[in-house]
């Protein structure tokens, strides 16, 4: 596997359990000898492989941020008019809330988060209360928290 911050291949020994396609590129979702832990790779940034016939350190039952979900919330940003908001709300599909408030409600398996924020531009957040640079115009998370929760490379 090749790691973007080192100029030459890292060997690793990876006990692959599932592969997801995050709407960009695929993902193996594999235990890591070198973190002793489950991660995410990138498929095309695998170089090369061999079948060993080892077993796994841990079960994939065991991968907790695969098998537990997280409730994300997204939800127009606050600086729209509501016929905008209307409008947001209708092309993410949202729903109002008991508040009011429209909100595009999903439980996503914990490993997979950072990749849904990042793939709708929210990884800092959204735009809540004004236009953020880079980050997605109309929208914005109800939970800000989870952007910091989530960011790539927190674990």
């Amino acid at each position: 596997r090749r790691v973007l911050f080192r100029s030459d291949p890292v060997p690793r020994i990876l006990w692959p359990h599932t592969l997801v396609f995050n709407g960009e590129r695929w993902h193996v979702r594999a235990f890591d000898n070198r973190h002793q832990a489950f991660r995410d790779f990138v498929l095309a940034r695998c170089i090369e492989a061999e079948l060993h016939s080892s077993t796994a350190p841990l079960a994939a039952i065991e991968d907790t941020k695969w098998h537990e979900t997280e409730k994300v919330d997204v939800v127009p940003a606050s600086y729209l008019s509501e016929s905008q908001k209307v409008v947001i709300a209708k092309e993410f599909g949202m729903t109002k809330s008991d508040d009011g408030e429209f909100v595009w409600s999903a439980a996503i398996r914990k490993c997979l988060v950072g990749s849904f924020l990042h793939r709708h531009r929210l990884e800092h957040g959204g735009s809540a209360s004004k236009r953020v640079l880079g980050q997605h115009p109309y929208l914005t998370l109800k939970n800000p928290n989870l952007a910091k929760a989530y960011r790539f490379g927190s674990d």
